[in-house]
């Protein structure tokens, strides 16, 4: 397991959100607090390899959410997770691991919900005692289950 504290940011587009008044603005949008997370619909996105996880709130939960013109939402959010990862020590210290974080839709299909990966940064910033982070990539998550 390792774990990880990240600057979560997720859009999808909610044509119900759609407004009239804010077409007549080509750049208006409207940042909302975390109370109108529970009046917007939001994907059910959770990550798969997750074994603990929590939104930070020291003095008011870390997200937001922003709505823009165009009927896309925005929501942001500082996590910490703690996410299995399969290590294989047998050439320690010498060892090369590859950890992930997977994220799925928990009851919607491809159908209604498509998760995808936009380009990320990782902070040259990080310190890590015992790791070098070597390498960031993304693909596509898309799987199919049989329940």
């Amino acid at each position: 397991a390792y774990q990880a504290d990240i600057f979560y940011h997720q859009f999808w587009k909610d044509h119900r959100l759609n407004s009239s008044i804010a077409n007549n603005y080509h750049d208006y949008k409207l940042i909302l607090d975390n109370k109108w997370r529970n009046d917007i619909w939001t994907p059910d996105t959770y990550f798969k390899n997750s074994l603990n996880g929590q939104v930070h709130d020291i003095v008011n939960p870390y997200m937001y959410m922003v709505l823009y013109n165009n009927s896309e939402v925005f929501f942001a959010a500082r996590m910490s997770l703690t996410l299995s990862c399969e290590m294989n020590l047998g050439s320690y210290p010498h060892d090369v691991q590859d950890c992930s974080i997977k994220i799925m839709s928990l009851q919607y299909t491809a159908d209604n919900v498509l998760l995808l990966w936009k380009e990320f940064q990782v902070t040259d910033k990080l310190l890590l005692a015992q790791f070098d982070v070597t390498d960031r990539s993304f693909d596509n998550c898309t799987k199919t289950y049989s329940i």
